[in-house]
């Protein structure tokens, strides 16, 4: 009968995976982060996290970054500041080393380039969010939270560890890492990806 079938699982599914139609459920997720883009169309840098391990392990989240360059109005321009310096720092590309010694120097430039973030470990908060389009209608979707990218070892980790009962792995920068998306299956991370050409580079 048309009514009956046989239900395909793939040895990666589990029942909440596919509880959740595949998409990713909120949670704290140890990620790699595999991409870096720029959208010129919607004045944008889009960072691209892939999770490394539990139920969905291989899902992509993208971190959607402002660029600053391109927003006029100063005091959201300054905001837009904070948050990629925020994110250059989550990312491990921007170093207190260098800020210290651009406040000691202040010729001295700090160059970067959101590439260099490509294959760099970290854990990615993934949250339910609400925003309401321009013709009033309320849209309700998951993804990163605006402060939601830290690096192994972040002193904010400890508190976020608790807050969604994930249970880290021993080796956090290797990757062994116990994930909460809902089960907390160990895993590593893919291979790191080899950055290419200089592209979008940036100057704090």
């Amino acid at each position: 009968m048309a009514l009956d079938f046989e239900l395909d699982v793939a040895p990666e599914d589990d029942f909440e995976k596919i509880d959740a139609g595949g998409k990713v459920v909120p949670g704290l997720y140890f990620c790699t982060c595999t991409d870096a883009i720029e959208v010129d169309e919607k004045a944008q840098i889009h960072l691209e996290f892939t999770i490394a391990a539990g139920p969905f392990k291989g899902k992509k989240q993208t971190y959607y970054l402002p660029n600053p360059a391109a927003i006029f109005d100063s005091d959201k321009r300054t905001k837009a500041e904070h948050r990629f310096k925020m994110l250059a720092s989550r990312v491990g590309i921007v170093t207190k080393e260098m800020i210290e010694r651009r406040k000691a120097d202040p010729t001295y430039r700090i160059s970067l380039s959101w590439i260099n973030a490509i294959g760099k470990p970290c854990w990615v908060e993934v949250t339910r969010q609400v925003s309401t389009r321009q013709d009033g209608t309320v849209s309700d979707f998951t993804g990163i939270s605006y402060g939601g990218v830290w690096p192994p070892g972040h002193a904010e980790l400890p508190k976020k560890f608790k807050e969604w009962n994930v249970k880290p792995g021993p080796d956090q920068a290797g990757g062994a890492a116990s994930n909460a998306g809902p089960t907390g299956t160990s895993g590593a991370p893919p291979a790191a990806a080899t950055p290419p050409a200089n592209k979008y580079a940036g100057i704090i």
